[in-house]
């Protein structure tokens, strides 16, 4: 399983995983529910301002570089989403993909907070 993404809210942290299948799965291999993934691409469409609330970074990572997009979206809630890739460019491209595969699945009408 390769991790795609956190939603933290308060104390608690949801890491959400994929596989090969496109699904997604929690730490344990559990299916992460609807509902969790609507408010994952939900907090990732809603920093809390246009301005330093959403931060895109890259960084080596063994063999492959991961990219980050993070959102901060209000008090105690913020979530990342990663890609990964040979390249910087590449593991930013397959990280904004990501976000576009989310939010077209869970995050249909682009609603926002």
């Amino acid at each position: 399983m390769k991790l795609i993404g956190r939603l933290n809210v308060g104390n608690e942290t949801t890491k959400i995983y994929t596989r090969s299948d496109g699904m997604y799965y929690d730490r344990d291999g559990v299916l992460i529910t609807r509902d969790t993934m609507e408010y994952f691409a939900l907090c990732l469409n809603s920093p809390w301002n246009d301005t330093n609330c959403t931060i895109k970074s890259v960084k080596r990572i063994d063999s492959e570089y991961r990219a980050t997009t993070a959102v901060i979206c209000y008090d105690f809630i913020d979530v990342e989403a990663y890609g990964y890739g040979r390249t910087k460019e590449s593991a930013e491209y397959n990280c904004n993909e990501l976000i576009k595969t989310i939010q077209k699945e869970y995050n249909k009408k682009d609603l926002a907070f």
